[in-house]
């Protein structure tokens, strides 16, 4: 375990992907700032929202409905966490620009807050605890549909 960790999980280039879909997203919102650009019109905003609901709804549900064969697992891992990227990128970008209407609502809701700062914490907190719970294991983990996280 300890080998897997050091060679993929805890590598930065492994998740290079995602990060760059996040960069990118940043530099086009930042340059249609500074233009002053036009506001989405209701085709670009609801097929927008349906691709990225399909791509999000894909990425979470697809590997659990069938034994995936070695190509399909491949493409899979290679791709669902840039497809996740993109899929939450569309929503980070209607609601930065002031169109995500009921979404942007319940995402800024007032009582979200303490909510959001508890979560960020146990991001910031979560490394020590999983490299403290698998360095301190005595024998392989058996991997299933149910302990798979």
């Amino acid at each position: 375990m300890p080998s897997y960790f050091n060679l993929f999980y805890a590598k930065p280039y492994t998740r290079i992907g995602p990060y760059l879909v996040g960069l990118l997203l940043a530099y086009y919102v930042c340059r249609r700032r500074r233009s002053n650009s036009p506001r989405l019109n209701w085709l670009t905003l609801s097929v927008g929202w349906i691709v990225a609901s399909g791509i999000l709804l894909a990425c979470k549900f697809f590997p659990y409905q069938q034994d995936l064969s070695n190509v399909e697992a491949s493409f899979y891992n290679a791709l669902s966490r840039v497809a996740f990227a993109l899929g939450l990128g569309w929503v980070i970008f209607v609601c930065v620009i002031g169109q995500g209407g009921v979404v942007n609502s319940i995402l800024s809701w007032k009582a979200l807050i303490p909510l959001s700062r508890i979560t960020y914490c146990a991001y910031l907190v979560h490394p020590i605890v999983l490299t403290t719970y698998f360095n301190s294991m005595r024998a392989l983990i058996n991997y299933n549909a149910f302990n798979h996280v």
